[in-house]
């Protein structure tokens, strides 16, 4: 990514390009983290929140200006009088002022085609799709930028920012994107060390969103932690990403993400970004194929299972045999859900199987939660 794709102005030349105080238009958190990403370039090719034309070869071809990208990215309107064509706007999130649009058209989507394209269901019971109804179906095309002063302060997201910016950075050259929203259980700890000796530098990228699974500080922290027991140190970034609530698609517009911060290689495991039932468990891994993804490469494994009786974690071959103990039939997956619920019920014997010694004593002593 470079520096010509940034689309940032000072608060001054927002006022003075949208003079009115009747001239603004609310956004929400999703919205937000997204004109973030648009401005700063994590979404290039995207450059501005997708119009009417955008949102139909998207939908229908998983593709914009030639170029891969799975989920149109949209700006809501949420109240009248309608904007007028060829004026500024400013951006309000909680009453502040964090960019600004040249307002071009209003467009509506067809909701229910929508759904089918990017959820592959109309099922109101998926939570992508009923947030997808609760908007109203009118959405603005306009070219936005983002106040300079309203780029996120948090330090783990500068240093992405930072790379993005200077791809030259050695770092980048044999490196390994690992993407989260939990605290490292065994599972992670076990595809992060097969990753490590692949690569001589893994990135462990803290995905922040609207609703966390962890607080981000205990996130942060935990791995911070796990730093302190390792030779080889994994290098902890952010970025924000709303809760698409799109399995497949999700995962692949976190890879250009990555792609878009320099990490030449981008982990993809199990069931990532999935949602309840809705995607089959390697959905995620095999859209990279069908998409016929060359950048960032993409790393796949099997998943990683536990043996209930010795503890032993391993890449599921099939085989039900456990090679360490030698019993069979005693293997469980690894499952971030399950481990923070039982955290959070203080079933700490059975969550103690799932997590390795030294988180367990991060969350112990420093009593983080969840």
């Amino acid at each position: 990514m470079k520096q010509r794709h940034l689309k940032t102005l000072s608060l001054k030349e927002i006022n003075t390009l949208s003079k009115s105080k009747e001239n603004f238009i609310e956004i929400n958190d999703d919205e937000y983290i997204n004109l973030v990403n648009i401005c700063l370039g994590f979404y290039f090719p995207l450059r501005n929140f997708s119009n009417q034309k955008a949102v139909n070869s998207i939908l229908n071809n998983s593709e914009y200006e030639k170029k891969k990208w799975t989920i149109p990215i949209l700006l809501s309107i949420k109240r009248k009088p309608f904007p007028e064509k060829n004026k500024f706007y400013k951006l309000i999130y909680k009453k502040k002022i964090v960019g600004c649009i040249k307002f071009s058209c209003l467009f509506n989507i067809d909701k229910k085609n929508f759904s089918r394209r990017v959820f592959k269901t109309n099922d109101q019971s998926h939570p992508g799709v009923k947030k997808l109804y609760r908007l109203k179906k009118t959405f603005i095309d306009g070219d936005c930028y983002l106040n300079e002063s309203s780029i996120p302060k948090n330090k783990y997201f500068k240093k992405s920012f930072l790379l993005s910016k200077n791809q030259k950075n050695l770092s980048l050259r044999s490196s390994v994107a690992f993407s989260t929203r939990n605290i490292c259980h065994k599972g992670h700890d076990f595809i992060q060390s097969f990753l490590n000796k692949k690569f001589d530098n893994l990135f462990i990228v803290v995905i922040q969103t609207s609703k966390n699974k962890y607080k981000p500080k205990t996130i942060f922290s935990s791995y911070e932690f796990l730093n302190k027991f390792k030779k080889k140190k994994n290098k902890i970034i952010s970025i924000f990403l709303p809760l698409f609530l799109a399995g497949p698609k999700e995962a692949f517009i976190q890879s250009q993400v990555i792609k878009n911060i320099g990490i030449k290689s981008f982990f993809v495991g199990r069931d990532h970004a999935g949602v309840g039932n809705f995607y089959e468990k390697f959905a995620s891994q095999k859209i990279f194929d069908k998409l016929n993804v060359k950048s960032p490469k993409i790393i796949k494994t099997k998943e990683p299972v536990i043996c209930m009786y010795c503890n032993t974690v391993r890449f599921f071959d099939g085989k039900k045999d456990c090679k360490k103990c030698l019993k069979k039939n005693n293997f469980s997956t690894i499952d971030g859900f399950n481990v923070k619920k039982l955290l959070i019920n203080k079933n700490n014997k059975r969550a103690r199987t799932f997590l390795n010694k030294h988180i367990q004593d991060f969350l112990q002593k420093k009593q983080y939660l969840i």
